[in-house]
């Protein structure tokens, strides 16, 4: 039988949509709980998809708009986490093509203890289509994976 770790490392994966509200206040309810520390970390998506589709678009582009409103809400849910009491918060954002095998890469490097990530809860083709990264997450991560419905 396998012996629970103490939790202490949090990472709660943000995108910076109202629907993961939840999520943020669940992962601060457990890291003042159990004294834990909270990383927040939001994936910059490498996409090339749509350029040569759109007139116009482009990585670079793209990717300053997604990097200026990634380190806005980042800022936002620190201060939020902050005046929740949670004690110590740090932020992290990467770049990666793939967001789910980045988070599962992270978790695997860093070491954390719980992944606390909102769910949307996505069915059918739209799930097929679009991937679950929770799903993904549950899976692979090495760790336990809270999943919270942000409805």
């Amino acid at each position: 039988m396998t012996k629970a770790r103490e939790i202490r490392r949090i990472l709660l994966p943000i995108v910076g949509v109202p629907s993961e509200q939840a999520a943020i206040d669940y992962a601060a309810l457990l890291a003042v709980s159990l004294r834990a520390s909270i990383t927040l970390v939001h994936v910059d998506e490498i996409s090339n998809s749509m350029v040569g589709i759109v007139p116009g678009a482009s990585v670079e582009g793209d990717l300053a708009a997604q990097r200026a409103r990634s380190i806005e809400w980042l800022d936002q849910v620190t201060h939020a986490l902050a005046q929740q009491g949670v004690g110590e918060t740090k932020t992290i954002r990467v770049a990666a093509a793939g967001v789910a095998s980045a988070l599962v890469d992270l978790v695997r490097r860093e070491q954390f203890d719980l992944v606390v990530m909102a769910t949307h809860a996505r069915t059918g083709i739209s799930r097929v289509l679009l991937g679950s990264i929770a799903e993904h997450m549950v899976r692979h991560a090495p760790c336990p994976v809270m999943t919270v419905h942000g409805s």
